[in-house]
């Protein structure tokens, strides 16, 4: 396989993978409820958390963090672009054809990716991102903050420029998919999550 064939196909697998919507199926098929209309909305591991419970919740988690890491695994097994792999897995996920792209936020996928491509500074994401979900009960500042928190990191102990730009393209995109959640959270109208 050429190298741009290997790039190409790693890019293809990583979307179809992070398009996989397991919280949708798992809400319609398993349990008869639709994410998408119920509660927030969201097919993503928070609103399973909400509508269908916390096993469930922490089930779609694991789910969606495993489509980002099993993007750049697949990639690196055929020689392919991780970081591009990683960042097509994040964008099928938050656009997936399964769903009319309609999709998640990219943060559960986000963290499979760049555990296997940045792991010190996806740890210090996840302990910002941790302690602020203690501290305000809310997802969505935990998300953005950790994402934040991420985008500073990788700049600051790698050189890859396009690892650098994906990281800063990700974080962006939680950015811009929480900003309904940050609108709400501003008028105090956004929901705890426990």
């Amino acid at each position: 396989m050429t190298l741009t064939t290997a790039a190409v196909s790693s890019v293809v697998a990583g979307f179809l993978l992070g398009s996989l919507p397991p919280g949708y199926w798992i809400g319609r098929f398993v349990f008869g409820k639709d994410l998408k209309s119920e509660g927030s909305g969201n097919i993503g591991a928070t609103n399973a958390y909400r509508v269908l419970g916390p096993a469930v919740g922490s089930l779609v988690l694991i789910l969606d963090v495993l489509k980002g890491a099993g993007a750049v695994w697949i990639s690196r097994s055929i020689g392919g672009a991780d970081a591009l792999a990683g960042l097509a897995a994040i964008l099928g996920h938050t656009f997936s054809p399964f769903l009319r792209f309609r999709g998640g936020k990219g943060v559960a996928t986000g963290l499979g990716v760049f555990l296997c491509l940045a792991l010190n500074p996806t740890l210090a994401a996840v302990a910002v991102f941790a302690v602020t979900l203690l501290i305000s009960h809310r997802m969505s500042p935990a998300s953005c903050l950790g994402a934040i928190t991420l985008g500073v990191g990788v700049p600051l102990v790698s050189r890859d420029t396009l690892l650098i730009a994906i990281v800063v393209a990700a974080m962006a995109l939680v950015l811009v998919r929480h900003r309904s959640n940050l609108r709400r959270l501003i008028h105090g109208e956004e929901p705890p999550l426990f």
